[in-house]
């Protein structure tokens, strides 16, 4: 197994009411996950963001936790009658599968890209990005995000409720241990 590389999650909300996600490297729940849900909690469930964008290019890796805030999202925005997440991989995504495996690319608007950029989509464009910070996690934090990350997929539907069920078995034994 190769060494893992950190990653960043980039995040730009503009003045046009898009909110912009991108995903650089290896998405990890121990480095990534509490700064993209206090993000998501407090800036993109704001109303005036009408439209989400994730940008998957550069993303090698992203792990069951970060893909549940995925799942969160396009469910926040699907709540607020706003318009389908719209999320962008390359050609040949290793990520795609990933997120595919859980059942919740149907939530998205999925654009494909080949040659590594979407000429037609002009906010590819804009560098004004922020790095989300990287938060160290208590035992209690983490099996918060955990197990309400989980939750949120393994509620999507019945082949989510059976590939996760013995996961949200551990998880809420872990929570009451740690809570």
């Amino acid at each position: 197994m190769g060494s893992q590389k950190e990653g960043d999650v980039l995040v730009n909300i503009g003045n046009d009411g898009v909110g912009r996600i991108k995903f650089i490297g290896e998405i990890r729940y121990d480095s990534s996950a509490k700064g993209f849900l206090e993000f998501v909690n407090t800036k993109l469930s704001d109303i005036n963001v009408t439209e989400i964008v994730i940008d998957a290019h550069a993303c090698d890796y992203i792990d069951s936790a970060n893909i549940g805030i995925l799942a969160q999202i396009a469910i926040m925005q699907e709540n607020k009658g706003a318009e389908k997440t719209k999320i962008f991989y390359s050609e040949h995504s290793k990520v795609y599968g990933d997120i595919d495996n859980m059942n919740i690319n149907s939530l998205f608007d999925v654009i494909f890209c080949s040659g590594g950029k979407c000429t037609n989509y002009n906010w590819c464009d804009n560098n004004d990005y922020e790095k989300l910070p990287k938060h160290e996690l208590t035992q209690a934090e983490l099996a918060e995000i955990m197990h309400d990350t989980h939750e949120t997929l393994y509620s999507m539907n019945e082949k989510n409720k059976e590939k996760f069920e013995s996961v949200m078995e551990y998880l809420k034994r872990s929570r009451r241990q740690k809570g």
